[in-house]
């Protein structure tokens, strides 16, 4: 079973649809223009903080063991956390759903 009605999905699509009008198309282009063109495979093993690394098992896009399971391997000190959201590429519109492993996750940093 579900755990969001209809109604509260289109709220969360709606909601994702309207931060776009505000977003220079130019923006859009030129990022996705780079993304595409530079691989950071080869950096990664130079990574010396820890990183968490959030994914959607309902990705659709990019789905963990095409993207965040491989990286979270490349990453030394990684921790690698997948989260279930009927909301799937979209689902960082839910992140109180994982508010504990943020918080424990943040934890870990000393604040001097």
């Amino acid at each position: 079973m579900r755990a969001k009605t209809n109604e509260e999905l289109s709220c969360e699509f709606e909601e994702f649809g309207n931060e776009m009008i505000e977003t220079d198309i130019y923006d859009l282009k030129y990022c996705n223009r780079a993304s595409m063109n530079f691989n950071v495979e080869d950096d990664l093993d130079k990574i010396k903080s820890k990183v968490l690394i959030i994914a959607c098992k309902q990705d659709p896009h990019f789905p963990p063991e095409l993207d965040a399971i491989p990286m979270s391997e490349m990453i030394e000190n990684s921790e690698l956390l997948i989260m279930d959201s009927e909301l799937g590429h979209l689902c960082f519109n839910e992140l109180e759903n994982i508010s504990y492993e943020l918080k424990d996750f943040l934890s870990g940093f000393d604040d001097s």
